[in-house]
């Protein structure tokens, strides 16, 4: 038993420490994305079954969907516990969006539930072949009251500053990185 719960602990280690790592080497046409996420959920009803109160300030695991807007093709990203996240590998000078972002609540007896947005207006971005593209921190208002959701985008600075010290060693830590504007 002692065995199960020592290898569980490590592959839930490895699993939260991918999330926060910037991918060392760089290759010709490589392109990498940075950017911050935060929800913050108020005005929803508590669940006296499951136990879950969604009120709350969430960060760590939000799952945000990427889509190809030339394709349509989508994938999953999650944040690390700091609300960061990064991507890797999109292809060059071709448009992506932010399409939707997912939260997923626990109660402390195991159950959950998962909450979220599709984005009716998604924020659009384009990578550049080896340049950092510092999308920012965007910050969501989820409330449960008009089940309406607003966001903001600012701070790159914060971004930016992360990225730097995460990247320290990396072949990713001496190239330019692009401060995007989204156009709201």
């Amino acid at each position: 038993m002692k065995k199960i719960v020592f290898i569980a602990l490590i592959l839930l280690a490895g699993i939260l420490t991918s999330c926060a790592s910037i991918p060392s080497k760089v290759k010709p046409g490589d392109t990498l994305v940075v950017g911050k996420m935060e929800v913050k959920a108020h005005d929803y009803k508590y669940s006296e079954r499951t136990g879950i109160d969604l009120n709350a300030t969430y960060t760590y695991n939000i799952e945000i969907t990427i889509k190809d807007i030339i394709s349509g093709k989508e994938f999953p990203v999650m944040t690390n516990e700091d609300g960061f996240f990064f991507v890797k590998g999109l292809k060059a000078h071709t448009p992506y969006a932010i399409s939707k972002v997912m939260v997923t609540a626990y109660s402390m007896s195991g159950w959950y539930t998962t909450f979220g947005v599709t984005l009716n207006t998604p924020p659009e971005f384009v990578p550049y072949d080896n340049q950092v593209v510092n999308i920012g921190a965007t910050y969501f208002d989820a409330d449960g009251s008009k089940s309406y959701w607003t966001s903001q985008t600012s701070n790159h600075y914060l971004v930016k500053e992360y990225f730097e010290e995460l990247s320290e060693g990396s072949e990713w830590a001496s190239k330019n990185i692009v401060d995007w504007k989204f156009n709201y």
